[in-house]
């Protein structure tokens, strides 16, 4: 019974870390610029664009970024009492 159970345990961790993924990387084909859609119709310094590009990771490679939203999330998951 025990045995049972953690399998499915196990399929639930592997299906939700599944969908995590599925989900980014949707997220990452929506055409467009993030930060001009974040600012608007106004033009986006060059300063601020580096500064949002930083601080929203978009700098980064798609692995590093992954790696990023995979460890935020668990930390959520795993922080929510």
């Amino acid at each position: 019974m025990l045995r049972h159970i953690a399998g499915h345990m196990a399929q639930a961790v592997l299906l939700l870390i599944g969908v995590i993924v599925l989900i980014f990387c949707l997220l990452q084909l929506i055409p467009g610029d993030p930060i001009q859609a974040m600012v608007g119709d106004m033009p986006v310094p060059p300063a601020l664009r580096a500064s949002l590009e930083q601080r929203f990771q978009l700098n980064e490679p798609f692995s590093q970024r992954l790696y990023s939203y995979l460890m935020t999330c668990c930390t959520a998951i795993l922080a929510t009492p």
